[in-house]
């Protein structure tokens, strides 16, 4: 019965995925034309030919028609970048092609905003070069953009969700494979968002991973989030509907900590070694978490409230249970044993005899 519970959860969750990826490949309408930038380019002439490119990226946006694809070659870029209209830049690689901020003050404290809908940004390295600074790595204020495979390091905020309309909710960008760490916040979002993707990022050595306000129905599924001194995932205030599924969590202060939200669904996540690992507070209610696994966590969870932490039928792997119930037995995966919850009166009803993860 487990396996075919878990064969299920993989395919729904390869359901997510698939829909959420058609949007990362080029769609065709997009290869209307390609510029290219060069950094090594200091004779020009720069009309952004492959023989002749422009030396700064942000030249060649300025000069790019909507839906073409700037090609950056290797090299160093200082520079803050713009971006106004759908746009595919491309570097060439992150191992080779660095952007590091300048006079960013002028650009909402952004190395790269991003205010159009429809673009896409990878493979690159986005870094400031020295101690963590007050500025953002990229800031996006629109929808439906693709930010795959880069680096970014030692930022107030790696990547910043922001708009400057209290009306628009920012929605469909995909965040994948892209490694953030030494900022203040690794992703962090301050505007109203729903059904975005945050997929198989590295999340690592920073002070916050994810921390989300107002961001409704959106998935994080399968990042690594580790040795963030205080929360690896955070959802506050308005995160309401959102999955949360398939991460590894280790080293942090808090793996996973929700603060007065509703109808999350937290399911098979590997949480290990955390000071806490799931921490339920301030009047968070309804949600759900299952097959999760917890291992040598100092304190594995604690929840005074209403939420759910089985789905009626499976619920989580806890690896101090038989130290609790030595007397416990089980049945078919599960123990017949239900584990206490800290701080409150919520129990698992069906813990798992082994991870599901």
């Amino acid at each position: 019965m487990i396996k075919k519970k878990r064969i299920l959860t993989l395919i729904i969750s390869l359901i997510i995925l698939l829909v959420f990826f058609s949007g990362c490949n080029e769609n065709p309408a997009n290869k209307s034309g390609t510029l290219y930038v060069d950094s090594d380019n200091i004779d020009g002439p720069w009309d952004g030919t492959q023989q002749h490119p422009y030396k700064y990226i942000q030249n060649a946006i300025n000069n790019s028609s909507a839906n073409e694809t700037i090609f950056v070659l290797s090299g160093f870029y200082y520079e803050y970048l713009f971006i106004d209209k759908p746009i595919n830049l491309v570097g060439s690689g992150a191992v080779n092609t660095f952007i590091y901020p300048n006079d960013v003050k002028s650009n909402n404290d952004s190395t790269i905003f991003i205010s159009a809908d429809n673009c896409t940004i990878k493979d690159f390295d986005i870094s400031f070069d020295g101690i963590i600074s007050v500025n953002i790595g990229i800031r996006i204020g629109s929808s439906n953009n693709t930010i795959l495979n880069n680096t970014f390091s030692n930022f107030k905020y790696g990547v910043y969700f922001f708009s400057d309309s209290s009306d628009y909710i920012i929605y469909g960008n995909n965040i994948s494979y892209n490694s953030i760490s030494d900022c203040s916040y690794g992703i962090y979002t301050n505007s109203d968002m729903s059904h975005n993707m945050f997929f198989n990022n590295s999340i690592e050595y920073n002070q916050y991973g994810f921390e989300f306000y107002s961001a409704v129905n959106n998935n994080i599924i399968a990042n690594e989030v580790s040795y963030n001194s205080m929360y690896g995932i955070y959802l506050s205030s308005g995160s309401d509907g959102n999955i949360i599924s398939y991460n590894y969590l280790k080293g942090n202060y808090y793996g996973i900590r929700f603060k007065g939200v509703s109808y999350n669904e937290i399911f098979a996540n590997k949480v290990v070694e955390n000071d806490i690992g799931f921490y339920s507070c301030c009047g968070s209610n309804h949600n759900i978490l299952y097959y999760n696994s917890l291992i040598n966590n100092n304190k594995q969870a604690s929840d005074a409230f209403s939420n759910s932490w089985d789905n009626g039928e499976f619920g989580n792997y806890w690896d101090d249970y038989s130290q609790k119930y030595p007397n416990a037995t089980h049945l078919d995966g599960i123990w017949d044993t239900a584990y206490d919850i800290l701080e409150g009166y919520n129990k698992d009803n069906f813990p798992l005899v082994t991870p599901f993860v």
